[in-house]
């Protein structure tokens, strides 16, 4: 079964201050991402993830972390280039918040807690 895809006719091609390519889809910013080694394809993140505060870190014992938003997610699983990250009371209190990178940007991410955040970190 072919793949569907939504049409939208309201798109605003523009360039940051900085150069780079973005656009804009009913007033929601996506910078470009990646584009395929032929060009004929794009990947663009939605900006509402650049004003999330993340922190990629390492802990004592050398294992990586990316702390977001005042949570501690710890490494999961890779494939391909994508990772998923996982909150870090998943086994323990049965958290499911998890979190999927690409190159270490965050483009999806379910951030549901069923527990307050951590006080304090002590691998920082």
């Amino acid at each position: 079964m072919p793949k569907e895809y939504t049409h939208i006719s309201d798109i605003v091609y523009s360039i940051t201050s900085l150069g780079s390519p973005m656009i804009i889809i009913q007033g929601f910013k996506f910078y470009k991402h990646h584009e395929s080694h032929g060009g004929n394809k794009v990947r663009w993140t939605c900006g509402c993830l650049r004003r999330k505060k993340s922190v990629f870190n390492r802990s004592s014992s050398g294992t990586p972390i990316l702390n977001f938003n005042g949570y501690r997610f710890g490494f999961h699983i890779k494939r391909g280039l994508k990772t998923r990250w996982r909150c870090g009371s998943a086994r323990h209190k049965k958290c499911k918040a998890h979190i999927y990178t690409v190159d270490d940007v965050i483009v999806k991410y379910q951030t549901e807690h069923n527990h307050n955040p951590p006080k304090t970190y002590s691998n920082f």
